[in-house]
């Protein structure tokens, strides 16, 4: 499965716990390789939030300001608000038809 994010498709990948490329995570980007992995045995909701949250990590690099931020953060800082990232792309895209606002937004901005 591609999932394209500006000219960029990175390539999503379901694989185990065992593969060493997971490092013992839920999931990972790899950026050079343009590829996102996922553990296909977590919980569904737990896959979907890994989803996201791997998908804030590619807005982060394609934003250009990732090695600043995880400078600026540090690790640990940096991977919660990365977490923030993704859980509130997930809640804006799940609680929202996003088509209907955009529509709404366009239709209202008319002279």
């Amino acid at each position: 499965m591609k999932l394209k994010l500006r000219n960029v498709n990175y390539d999503i990948k379901m694989t185990t716990k065992l593969d060493k490329d997971l490092d013992d995570a839920r999931g990972k980007i790899f950026y050079e390789e343009l590829k996102i992995l996922l553990d296909k045995d977590l919980p569904n909701d737990l896959k979907i939030q890994t989803l996201y949250h791997e998908i804030a990590h590619a807005i982060c690099d394609q934003s250009f300001f990732n090695d600043v931020l995880i400078e600026k953060l540090g690790d640990d800082e940096y991977e919660i608000m990365v977490d923030s990232i993704g859980t509130l792309l997930y809640d804006i895209i799940h609680s929202n038809n996003m088509s209907d606002v955009e529509e709404f937004v366009l239709k209202n901005s008319k002279k």
